[in-house]
C-alpha cells in the first residue's frame, strides 16, 4: 500500500482524487461563506446550500469503493442538513429536536462506521494470517496486524496495541453482525 493508501484506498479507482479534488474545495468554499456572511440565519442558510450540494455530489458519483462507506457519507450529510434546517427554525422546540437529532444521528453513524472499520479490518487480518476463527485475532498475529494498522504501532509498542485491543475486545460480540455487513460491497 502506498504511503497516502490511507486517504485514498476507500475510493473507487476513477475517484481517487474525490477528496482533495471535490471534498476540500467544498470545505473552503463553506469556510469562505461562514467568514463573509455575518448574519448567522443567513450563515446557516450559505452551509445548508453548500451541505446539499455536496450531498448531490456524492449521491451521483458514490466515491467510495463500498456501498456501506458511500450510505454512511450520504447519511451523515443528510444529519448535517437536518442540523442546519434545523438551526433556521423559528420555533424553538422544533430547531432543537432537529439540532439535538441530527447531531445524535452523526454521532451514531461516525460511531458504527468506527465499530464496522475495525471490526472488517479484523477479519481481513485473521483471514491474511490463516486462521479461521478471526473473532479470537486479538491475541494473534492478525491482533497484532490490525493494532499496528488502527495505530500505526510497531510491535514493541504496546501501549497501541492494548489501546487498540481494548476497543476491538467490545466488538467481538458485533461478530455476526459484521459477517453479514462485511459482505456488501
Amino acid at each position: 500500500q502506498s504511503t497516502w493508501g490511507f486517504l485514498v484506498g476507500r475510493f473507487r479507482s476513477e475517484y481517487w482524487a474525490f477528496e482533495p479534488g471535490v471534498v476540500m474545495p467544498f470545505k473552503v468554499a463553506l469556510v469562505v461563506a461562514t467568514v463573509l456572511v455575518q448574519e448567522p440565519q443567513s450563515q446557516a442558510s450559505t452551509a445548508l446550500i453548500v451541505v446539499v450540494a455536496v450531498l448531490t455530489v456524492h449521491t451521483l458519483t458514490l466515491p467510495y469503493a463500498r456501498s456501506l462507506h458511500n450510505r454512511l457519507a450520504i447519511a451523515v450529510l443528510v444529519a448535517a442538513c437536518v442540523v442546519l434546517a434545523g438551526g433556521l427554525m423559528l420555533e424553538r422546540l422544533y430547531r432543537r429536536i432537529l439540532v439535538l437529532g441530527g447531531v445524535l444521528a452523526t454521532l451514531a453513524a461516525v460511531v458504527f462506521a468506527l465499530v464496522v472499520d475495525i471490526v472488517e479490518l479484523r477479519r481481513q487480518d485473521a483471514e491474511a494470517a490463516g486462521e479461521t476463527d478471526w473473532s479470537s485475532a486479538r491475541n494473534s498475529e492478525a491482533g497484532v496486524a490490525t493494532a499496528k494498522r488502527l495505530n500505526g504501532a510497531s510491535l514493541d509498542d504496546g501501549v497501541g496495541i492494548a489501546r487498540t485491543a481494548a476497543l476491538c475486545d467490545n466488538s467481538v460480540e458485533l461478530s455476526a453482525f459484521s459477517n453479514s455487513v462485511g459482505g456488501g460491497a
